[in-house]
């Protein structure tokens, strides 16, 4: 197991009980935020669509041993664009943004918030983030 793993391990079942249901409780308003968002016809680089796609990425630098909680900004960029990607191609992941189409609308709305960072590192920075910061 790497150090990385080890952490998000480590930090997963460090939680009681409550706080595990805590978190997925939050991933579910995230996922169903996505979803209402979608099927409300927002644009993914709207204001909307980017609140949720900072939100999104805030809720990925919660997890120890991602390039988010290290505040590692290429890797961060390349791990949300990525995952973005993921959440298209991989039916299982396509699932929980209600398919495809919910799917490519997070992706599109995650890759315009990386595009945003790009031009702003400091967006990435722990403790700096403009726009990556708690919502």
């Amino acid at each position: 197991m790497t150090d990385r793993t080890s952490a998000s391990n480590d930090w997963w079942h460090g939680k009681s009980f409550e706080q595990q249901q805590a978190w997925k409780r939050a991933t579910d308003d995230l996922v169903a935020a996505w979803i209402a968002a979608w099927k409300a016809g927002v644009s993914p680089t709207s204001e909307r669509g980017q609140v949720l796609a900072a939100r999104h990425v805030q809720w990925l630098s919660e997890i120890p041993g991602t390039p988010t909680a290290e505040g590692d900004g290429d890797r961060s960029i390349q791990m949300v664009d990525c995952l973005g990607q993921m959440y298209v191609e991989d039916p299982r992941f396509a699932t929980t943004y209600d398919g495809a189409e919910g799917a490519a609308f997070v992706c599109d709305a995650l890759h315009t918030e990386t595009d945003v960072a790009l031009q702003d590192p400091v967006d990435f920075a722990p403790g700096q983030r403009k726009r990556w910061g708690p919502h």
